[in-house]
């Protein structure tokens, strides 16, 4: 099974309604919505930096935002998805 690592070199500054995300490593910014800059540290201080899966994932959202099964699967697609691409998160093997 795939496992994820969070870039532990993300940085996020928050606005009223905005933030942004500060990838050092690639020196990029991303704009994000507040909604989802709070879900990026939400997840982000439950993972503490250990490996996660999709699995891991779709728990989190089906528990924490109260999804069904169906939307939390296809929300992780779509989040991870947008994470990788940006390298806020990263593909990782399990040792």
């Amino acid at each position: 099974m795939p496992r994820y690592r969070l870039n532990p070199r993300v940085y996020v500054e928050m606005f009223d309604d905005a933030a942004i995300l500060f990838i050092a490593d690639r020196e990029m910014l991303v704009t994000v919505n507040r909604a989802a800059a709070e879900l990026y540290q939400l997840f982000r201080s439950s993972c503490t930096g250990r490996p996660f899966s999709r699995q891991d994932c779709r728990q989190f959202l089906a528990t924490n935002y109260e999804l069904s099964v169906e939307r939390a699967m296809s929300e992780t697609a779509r989040l991870l998805g947008f994470a990788l691409r940006h390298r806020i998160v990263q593909r990782g093997e399990v040792h």
